[in-house]
């Protein structure tokens, strides 16, 4: 669900940066200055038409511009990882050491691929396993960390 709000904070930083008016941002889109006040309070959303010409404006992707990919630890929740995010992308986050929330508090959450994957990149980073994970994996898992050169810590 995308979150009005924080679309149009997003955009009046990105206006302000870019040392635009709202009148002026208006302007170059067609529309009126109350259409953009209105998408900077989080009372309306842009049409697509707009998204496609903001972007290209604020110089901003689509997907950072509706805060789709926000990693703010407040909005992963920790009993549903995955609420308004792409299982891509929540990997990502773990494979890359960037996920905010103790892998080892999340982990039941995976599937088996997406647990081996989290592993392999923790192996890649030579992170350690502590002991809060590794009495949460399968046999099968355990083994792969007692042979596949990590780091463990009992």
């Amino acid at each position: 669900m995308l979150d009005l709000v924080k679309i149009g904070k997003k955009i009046l930083l990105c206006r302000s940066a870019m040392g635009m008016t709202q009148e002026m941002l208006a302007q170059r889109l067609y529309v009126s200055r109350q259409a953009v006040s209105s998408w900077e309070m989080g009372t309306r959303a842009p049409s697509l038409d707009s998204l496609v010409e903001l972007s290209g404006l604020l110089q901003i992707g689509i997907d950072e511009l509706l805060c789709i990919n926000d990693t703010d630890s407040g909005d992963i929740a920790p009993d549903n990882i995955f609420a308004d995010r792409s299982r891509e992308y929540v990997l990502k986050l773990m494979t890359t050491g960037q996920f905010p929330i103790a892998v080892d508090r999340v982990f039941y959450q995976l599937s088996p691929d997406e647990r081996m994957r989290v592993l392999q990149s923790m192996k890649n980073r030579q992170c350690k396993v502590g002991h809060d994970l590794f009495v949460k994996l399968t046999v099968a898992e355990q083994q792969f960390v007692r042979r596949g050169g990590f780091d463990y810590e009992d």
